[in-house]
């Protein structure tokens, strides 16, 4: 699956990484880019699987941007 799908985009196999859906690219992502000593920004709010794979499982200090509908903005 891995060959075909690097053949077809035109990208080495190594560039090609298979999981069983977006949580488990994060997952596995992160773990590899990332250690308990790592900050991280996250936009506020977001995909709530980020927050989970980089506090709870990997620890991380994450630090959220909090991001505001435009209403509030022109108060």
């Amino acid at each position: 699956m891995t060959r075909v799908i690097a053949r077809t985009r035109g990208v080495s196999p190594e560039n090609i990484l298979p999981a069983a859906g977006s949580s488990d690219a994060i997952f596995l992502a992160f773990r590899q880019w990332l250690t308990p000593t790592s900050r991280v920004l996250i936009l506020d709010p977001t995909y709530g699987e980020y927050a989970h794979v980089l506090e709870r499982v990997i620890g991380c200090r994450v630090i959220r941007l909090p991001l505001f509908a435009r209403r509030q903005l022109l108060r």
